[in-house]
């Protein structure tokens, strides 16, 4: 696609102090939910357990979606649409694109659809700045290709259709 011919990389890039607080978080999660599970006695030890179980959990997806294989890139080239980590690289190329829509499912994330898979390609949005976010949502909304659907606001009702 000639708009692409220098290509338009979306990456998060977490702090070493985001890290920092991440693991922080999750230490003090664990411990929370350990000294909860083993007999802490208190009026707050059922609000332990639980603010110890919501600490891990986003901790951990923290871990996963930044740290394990690094922020995945989106990337907009000359020959397609590609998601990208240190683990995986996909490319759904130009004549193969049927559709870019918005979701809301375990995080906001982008589906770029193939005609050649069922299964799309998701770039979540996690870590992105406000500004990053919206320069996509304004790259997508430029991409104009015949047969090509593009949904950029989340529309529960789609998949109903």
């Amino acid at each position: 696609m000639n708009q692409f011919t220098t290509p338009m990389v979306f990456q998060a890039r977490p702090s070493a102090l985001k890290k920092q607080a991440f693991l922080i978080a999750g230490v003090l999660g664990l411990a929370g939910i350990l000294w909860a599970s083993m007999g802490g006695t208190s009026e707050y030890t059922p609000y332990c357990f639980a603010g110890g179980l919501t600490a891990v959990a986003f901790s951990l997806r923290f871990y996963f979606m930044m740290i394990l294989h690094g922020p995945a890139a989106l990337t907009f080239g000359p020959e397609g649409i590609s998601v990208a980590d240190k683990a995986s690289h996909h490319v759904v190329y130009w004549a193969d694109l049927l559709a870019i829509r918005y979701g809301i499912a375990g995080g906001h994330h982008w589906d770029v659809y193939s005609r050649q898979s069922e299964n799309p390609l998701s770039f979540y949005v996690d870590g992105l700045s406000l500004r990053e976010q919206e320069k996509l949502r304004d790259t997508i909304r430029s991409i104009s290709m015949p047969n090509v659907q593009i949904v950029p606001v989340y529309d529960p009702l789609a998949k109903a259709a």
